[in-house]
């Protein structure tokens, strides 16, 4: 964990929350690297990954007593079963020199719920899933989907990020219950000037996964959007691994529209928020998504916002009409859609203060006292 991602940004935000409001919270990850992002609260490395590279500088797991939740997160590079004793052996022994509450465990980490019941039975446990239950099970952790399971019936509840997706993980523990992802605090947006360009910056803030992010739909959609008559262009925020970065250049210089594309690579928080300042509307073409910190983000800084209809953009937008939806997979409807948002600056006006009510509405303070309950219970 914390590494660059949507989930990684979470972890860190609700940890952090429980700081503020006055409880205390660690991270557990198998990660050498410092987090990418900037986290308040103590992240504690894996003495088996630091040993293997000769680092012992971010060892902090030293003794004391602590009142909160545990966020795990442990995925490396090499397959997952591999370290997944020596990942086990490690939590146990931070989870034994400590006084936890609470062990929140994110996603594949599930799959140590078993263990750590057996060896910790009055230890709450708490499973934090980031999807739907099909891309979920059969998707993502496909290769350790009979080991996750099995293993959901060891928590002792499970939270979605959507009423709809706590539905799906019913039929693995009955205890599921819901909660959205924060969203940033508004934002004052500097640049006035830009609802008056005529050339509309349009903006992607996502990890290059061409299929997850649905990113071959965007590059159909450019191409259409490009014989559209409209002036425009993509700026493009995110990493991925090289052969999916090669892979979407590729697609989008197949596509003729090179020249309208900026991949700009990933940047550190202050910059994204420029880049959204700097931009008119934001885009997201998603297969599937738990709850986008992004689309919080972006109605925090006061961007309107178009993405397929899916879940997880549909819970961000419940209520508030700050999102163009359209039906999932029609790139027809989408470039159009995209076309028409581009030349009404009203309706992007509408959007933006129907984006900033919502992003009060999920404020991180409230999503964390509703964490707080939960934990409680």
């Amino acid at each position: 964990m914390m590494r660059l991602g949507g989930r990684e940004r979470v972890v860190g935000e609700i940890s952090d929350g429980f700081l503020l409001s006055g409880s205390e919270a660690e991270i557990f990850t198998v990660w050498k690297r410092p987090s990418y992002f900037n986290v308040q609260s103590n992240v504690r490395y894996s003495v088996e990954q630091l040993a293997e590279k000769g680092d012992t500088k971010f060892n902090h797991t030293s003794g004391g007593k602590v009142k909160g939740a545990v966020a795990i997160m442990a995925k490396t590079f090499l397959p997952y079963a591999f370290f997944q004793k020596a990942r086990l052996a490690e939590l146990v022994k931070l989870i034994n020199s400590r006084n936890y509450d609470a062990i929140v465990l994110t996603d594949l980490t599930i799959s140590f719920a078993p263990v750590l019941k057996r060896k910790f039975p009055n230890l709450k446990l708490i499973g934090w899933v980031h999807m739907d239950y099909e891309p979920f099970i059969n998707i993502q952790y496909k290769l350790y989907k009979k080991e996750l399971r099995k293993a959901f019936i060891y928590l002792d509840k499970v939270i979605a990020l959507t009423p709809n997706q706590a539905k799906g993980f019913q039929n693995l523990n009955p205890n599921v219950t819901s909660i959205p992802n924060p969203m940033p605090a508004v934002i004052k947006k500097t640049n006035n000037n830009r609802m008056k360009s005529e050339i509309k910056k349009m903006l992607v803030v996502s990890r290059i996964d061409v299929h997850h992010k649905g990113l071959d739909y965007l590059v159909e959609i450019l191409k259409k959007l490009k014989d559209m008559k409209q002036d425009w262009v993509l700026e493009f925020v995110g990493g991925g691994p090289v052969a999916e970065i090669a892979k979407f250049t590729k697609m989008i210089e197949s596509a003729g529209v090179s020249k309208y594309v900026n991949l700009r690579g990933p940047l550190p928080g202050t910059e994204v928020s420029e880049a959204m300042n700097e931009s008119d509307i934001f885009v997201m073409t998603s297969r599937y998504e738990g709850f986008p910190m992004s689309l919080g983000e972006a109605m925090a800084n006061k961007l309107p916002i178009i993405a397929f209809d899916i879940d997880g953009v549909r819970n961000v937008d419940i209520h508030c009409n700050a999102i163009v939806t359209v039906p999932f997979g029609d790139v027809d409807g989408f470039a159009k859609a995209l076309s028409s948002l581009i030349g009404d600056e009203n309706q992007r006006l509408r959007m933006i203060n129907s984006g900033i009510e919502r992003a009060k509405e999920l404020s991180i303070e409230k999503v964390v006292d509703t964490w707080k309950q939960v934990l409680a219970r």
